[in-house]
């Protein structure tokens, strides 16, 4: 990805705009990723209102979700911030869930 460049800025800022505009966007496509992660905890989360939903299959598909990001945060160089901590916590409590909904069964 090539920084945007402002040839009307003095040298030394026209370089740090432009690597602030990379710096951003690698971000945003990093937390896009993310995002997708999200979503996908959401979807498991409906699922427990299905009558069908299988709580070992739910756990597993959750903790499988929950390795995928993590091995995502070594991979990409993802900070450890609040977004990965909701990310967490939300997955965590879809298992704790599911684990309530199959012991009122």
């Amino acid at each position: 990805m090539q920084p945007e460049v402002n040839a009307d800025q003095p040298a030394e800022t026209r370089k740090s705009d432009a690597w602030e505009t990379v710096d951003k966007a690698v971000f945003e496509s990093r937390k896009d990723k993310l995002d997708v992660y999200y979503q996908k905890l959401l979807s498991f989360r409906s699922s427990l209102e299905d009558p069908d939903f299988t709580c070992n299959l739910l756990a597993a598909q959750t903790r499988a979700t929950q390795a995928e990001v993590l091995a995502l945060v070594i991979d990409e160089r993802i900070d450890a911030d609040g977004a990965l901590l909701a990310f967490l916590s939300l997955s965590n409590q879809i298992l704790a869930e599911a684990q309530a909904r199959h012991i009122s069964r």
